[in-house]
């Protein structure tokens, strides 16, 4: 019984020790948690250069152009971490090959800083959201390097280039998305040549009257020359109250005070001479051209007015020659491409006042070939270009409805049409002007002899598209040409 007792005090002292401890355990207590998180580094993606248009941007003659650039920014810390340092996020763009690169010199011609703003509402707060958007523009001057086929730096192009940031600085750049800029060839000049009150049988001798020629484009130009009348090709200079002057009679130099029989007679408008003026690229680039007239014994009277067509061609350098400009002999339709006939295609071999039009006001029409233009350089000759030009209009009374190229191609001498597309699918087509497509040392993505140029089968095709916006408008092809440029 002894035994007994003792153990049931025993057990009964376990019993307490143990439920002490079961009570020590049910007590609470706190302690702080601290730690830092690791940077994120920002990441920028979808780069795209909205102004592009089938990654070619085209830059507009004697003023700048706005450049877009957009992308996205991700950082894994929240989209509110982005900026939240310095430097901000930016965007470059530059000249590829440019020295420096991303890190280049501003520079009118080959490096621009954009102005970038994160696009509203494309960031959320709260650090679920990681990502942000941003717009970034720059006014891109008209005389910014070009990089496509027969430029100076035709083996480079332009790269957007997009250094992302956060609250731990800049993030690595992203420079893989890149553009052509497009050789823009384009001159303004004096919008009047007003002479003095001349006699029959006289003319201006040494006086000139002067028309300043600027060059409002990214390639050195020379300039083209021709006059008309009243309507182009009709051999004028001329047309007075009573008669005319035959275009002969007006005459230029590139010398100020050149007596007038020793200037040069200008031609038509449709075989224009070629004035070699070498205007380099640049904010404002200009040379003179001076102007005398004279008059025939007879045949005009009371007051006469005239046109000049002045046309930009790129600069031709020493040694080079030159074939043409030369109309088609045949003209044909080409059903390859488009839904949209032509109605007198012949209407395309001379510049006059007939010309060609289409059946429609919208779709894509058919090809114009133009071929057999009886080119005959020398057998040695190395071709170093090829100029397509294009005297076409298609405006409508209404913004919606217009015409614009939709593909422009070098036939081969074997009647094959080539690859390359020289259209320009942005640009509205105005009234009826001369358009260039090719330049002195664009071979169109081809390599020539003399005999192929020399071919009859030798030649362009030439397609527009047209939109119906409220009344519609045709398209209207008035004449197609082409000069050859060769070394021997």
């Amino acid at each position: 019984m002894k035994y007994l007792f003792f153990n049931l005090i025993f057990l009964f002292a376990i019993f307490v020790f143990l439920s002490s401890q079961i009570l020590v355990v049910q007590s609470s207590a706190s302690t702080s948690i601290s730690f830092t998180v690791n940077n994120s580094a920002p990441v920028a993606s979808n780069v795209a250069v909205t102004n592009a248009v089938a990654g070619n941007v085209n830059l507009t003659a004697g003023t700048t152009t706005t450049t877009t650039v957009t992308f996205t920014v991700t950082d894994n810390n929240g989209c509110e971490e982005i900026d939240a340092g310095s430097p901000d996020t930016d965007a470059i763009f530059y000249r590829t090959n440019v020295s420096g690169g991303i890190a280049c010199t501003p520079d009118n011609a080959n490096c621009y800083n954009m102005s970038c703003t994160q696009d509203g509402g494309s960031c959320t707060a709260g650090g679920a959201d990681l990502t942000a958007t941003y717009t970034c523009t720059s006014a891109v001057q008209f005389y910014a390097d070009p990089t496509d086929a027969g430029s100076t730096y035709s083996a480079t192009t332009w790269t957007a280039g997009v250094t992302p940031a956060d609250g731990a600085g800049a993030g690595s750049a992203d420079t893989s998305t890149t553009v052509e800029v497009v050789s823009l060839t384009s001159l303004s000049v004096t919008s009047t040549i007003a002479y003095d009150t001349l006699a029959l049988n006289a003319n201006t001798g040494t006086t000139d009257e002067t028309t300043v020629v600027t060059n409002t484009g990214n390639r050195a130009i020379d300039a083209q020359v021709g006059g008309y009348g009243t309507s182009t090709g009709d051999d004028k200079a001329l047309t007075c109250t009573v008669g005319s002057v035959g275009v002969a009679y007006e005459k230029y130099s590139i010398v100020a005070s050149t007596a007038y029989a020793s200037k040069t007679a200008l031609p038509a408008d449709d075989v224009p001479d070629t004035i070699t003026l070498n205007l380099a690229v640049g904010a404002s680039s200009t040379d003179d051209v001076y102007w005398g007239m004279g008059l025939p014994e007879s045949g005009a009277g009371v007051s006469c007015s005239g046109h000049v067509v002045f046309t930009a061609v790129n600069y031709v350098a020493q040694g080079q020659q030159t074939a043409g400009p030369l109309s088609p002999g045949t003209a044909a339709e080409d059903t390859s491409v488009g839904d949209v006939s032509w109605y007198e295609i012949d209407n395309i071999k001379v510049n006059d006042t007939n010309y060609s039009i289409t059946n429609s006001y919208s779709g894509i029409s058919y090809y114009i070939k133009a071929t057999n233009f009886g080119f005959n350089i020398p057998t040695d000759a190395t071709v170093d270009g090829i100029l397509m030009e294009v005297r076409r209009k298609g405006n409508g009374s209404d913004p919606g409805d217009y015409w614009k190229d939709y593909s422009v191609k070098i036939v081969k001498a074997d009647g094959s049409i080539g690859t390359t597309n020289k259209a320009d699918t942005v640009t509205h087509w105005g009234d009826f002007a001369y358009v260039s497509y090719g330049s002195s040392s664009d071979k169109w993505g081809e390599t020539w002899t003399a005999s192929n140029i020399n071919d009859s089968d030798f030649g362009v095709v030439f397609s527009g598209e047209g939109f119906f916006g409220e009344y519609g408008t045709n398209g209207y092809v008035d004449h197609i040409r082409i000069t050859v440029y060769y070394t021997e």
